[in-house]
């Protein structure tokens, strides 16, 4: 956010990395639950990831 304020033509960039930055979040979130469920079927157990 400080770096937005001090220089206004860095928000769009940085309103990208955002978004970029959530988009990764969700490819991690997912990849841990397929993970999950290949344990889940190699060993039948069930295992959290966190």
């Amino acid at each position: 956010m400080t770096y937005m304020m001090e220089n206004p033509k860095t928000i769009t960039q940085a309103t990208y990395y955002i978004i970029i930055a959530r988009y990764l979040e969700r490819c991690a979130d997912h990849a841990c639950k397929i993970a999950e469920n290949v344990q889940y079927m190699e060993t039948g157990e069930r295992v959290e990831i966190k």
